[in-house]
């Protein structure tokens, strides 16, 4: 079973915008351990929340990591999903 990374960067409603102030950085994919294990150049145009999405479930195909595994994603610092959302 593929584990998925959940990505919480589009608004709804009245959330704010987190993901166009930082959609020029790195996806950095971090395991329990806050150890990076991948790492993204953002695309020409910046990040999407659909180009998020495809590059961390590439990722965890590739992979094949299982539930047990815990992996956070950040565009920089900034924390945008993980497996356990």
């Amino acid at each position: 079973m593929m584990i998925t990374i959940k990505i919480i960067t589009d608004v709804k409603g009245h959330e704010p915008d987190i993901l166009t102030p930082i959609k020029e950085q790195d996806l950095v994919l971090k395991n329990v351990a806050d150890q990076e294990i991948f790492r993204a150049d953002p695309p020409e145009n910046g990040w999407s929340t659909d180009a998020l999405i495809r590059a961390c479930d590439r990722f965890c195909h590739a992979i094949r990591w299982t539930p047990a595994d815990v992996i956070e994603a950040y565009l920089g610092n900034v924390w945008i999903g993980s497996t356990e959302v």
